[in-house]
């Protein structure tokens, strides 16, 4: 009876080990993916933080060089960092705009409007990679509502020319337009 009770200890305490061993096992594997993804993330945060710094400053460069009174829903970075008046699309420093209907990044704003207030420049994000003619057109592009008004108004590439296009980060660009004539 005795030896029947330390076969059944001895089945049971291999059993216990091999579940744990199982259990280990699965958490490693089952946190592996997630291991991966972190250090993915990790490596990508790095890359987005360099891709930034670079698009960053050669746009800061750019506008630096090029522009007086900047257009632009992305005020931050650019506007602090450069000397340049600049005209606030969204509105937060610009009340004039900020009190308009329409969300953040939606307020109607026109090109008439920017050039009365002497803007040469304006600045306009995409999510995707925009597609400019030869002719300095926008022809596609991923913007925010403000944005995408602007360029569809018929006057937007009479008056304005693509100069540059200047990947921020990943899915990230920045494209400027400049007035046509200025500068020449």
């Amino acid at each position: 009876h005795s030896l029947a009770r330390k076969n059944i200890k001895h089945g049971l305490a291999r059993r216990t080990r091999n579940l744990r061993i199982a259990g280990v096992l699965l958490f490693a594997f089952a946190l592996t993916p997630q291991a991966i993804l972190g250090v993915d993330a990790m490596v990508e945060s790095g890359n987005v933080a360099r891709s930034r710094a670079l698009g960053g400053e050669a746009l800061r460069q750019h506008l630096r060089t090029h522009a007086h009174s900047v257009a632009l829903i992305d005020i931050g970075f650019l506007s602090y960092e450069s000397d340049f008046d600049v005209t606030d699309l969204a509105g937060v420093t610009d009340p004039s705009i900020g009190r308009r209907e329409g969300a953040h990044c939606s307020k109607p704003v026109t090109i008439d409007e920017l050039l009365a207030r002497g803007v040469d420049t304006l600045v306009v994000h995409s999510s995707v990679e925009p597609r400019i003619d030869d002719q300095g057109r926008v022809r596609h592009i991923a913007a925010h509502p403000t944005e995408m008004r602007l360029l569809s108004q018929p006057s937007a590439m009479e008056h304005f020319a693509v100069t540059e296009v200047v990947q921020y980060a990943p899915h990230y660009w920045y494209v400027v337009l400049q007035a046509r004539g200025h500068g020449e």
